[in-house]
């Protein structure tokens, strides 16, 4: 199977994954600036979830976190789920008290461990889903591969991706 970049290797979030021993693959150049269009509509189904690429090249699904939505771009690049701050605070998870701090461009950021205790994504529901939570340098969650090997099937094909 073979699978498009998401990350760009000079963003914030492959700089903090890095540090964090996580695989960003490489990519193209973004824009400092440059702000990700909004991910186009997604499809669901009982079969599938089908994903269509946003104009950034990055494919988008928005997930239920212990019942809050979350936006997550779909990573196949990071080792596990990747929360921000913020997304962990709106889902009511606790990362662990204490984690080693990280260096990014932005500066020094903080990384938690935490346990999902409910995700539900592409119509299946999963419990006790291991996650980083970093407090700066990403602007939106990855949905990394601890998860996605738990789905039936991801496929990707052309601009579309589809989650079973």
């Amino acid at each position: 199977m073979t699978f498009a970049l998401l990350l760009r290797p000079s963003s914030l979030a492959a700089t903090a994954l890095t540090a964090l021993g996580i695989a960003a693959p490489g990519g193209g150049e973004v824009p400092a600036g440059a702000e990700p269009a909004a991910p186009p509509i997604v499809t669901a189904s009982p079969a599938a979830t089908r994903l269509v690429k946003a104009d950034d090249g990055l494919f988008y699904v928005t997930a239920e976190v212990n019942g809050a939505p979350v936006r997550f771009v779909v990573d196949t690049g990071a080792n596990v789920v990747v929360l921000t701050r913020a997304d962990a605070a709106r889902a009511g998870v606790a990362p662990s008290r204490h984690g080693p701090h990280l260096q990014t461009a932005a500066g020094a950021s903080a990384m938690r461990w935490a346990t999902l205790g409910n995700v539900r994504v592409a119509g299946q529901h999963f419990t006790d889903t291991r996650a980083a939570v970093v407090d700066a340098g990403l602007k939106t969650s990855l949905l990394g591969q601890n998860l996605l090997a738990r789905l039936g099937s991801v496929t990707l094909r052309g601009d579309r991706l589809d989650l079973r």
